[in-house]
């Protein structure tokens, strides 16, 4: 289970990038679940939760990848 922080809310308040100690960047879509940046949130391939609100997310993972890829995605939504 890899940790990451949310360090960046994208304009539309549904995507979020956040990146773990390896700089390895992760795009995750929320609906109904609250991120703020600075959350700290797990990822085990499979289900995100937040650690700093200590609950479960519907969010999901929409693209991975470095930090050029996940630029060049943001600006594609």
């Amino acid at each position: 289970m890899m940790m990451y922080t949310i360090r960046y809310v994208h304009r539309n308040n549904i995507n979020y990038v956040a990146s773990n100690i390896d700089r390895h960047l992760i795009i995750l879509k929320s609906i109904d679940s609250e991120f703020m940046m600075g959350h700290q949130i797990s990822y085990d391939g499979k289900k995100l939760f937040n650690l700093t609100l200590n609950e479960d997310t519907d969010a999901v993972i929409e693209f991975e990848g470095n930090e050029k890829k996940v630029y060049e995605y943001l600006l594609s939504i």
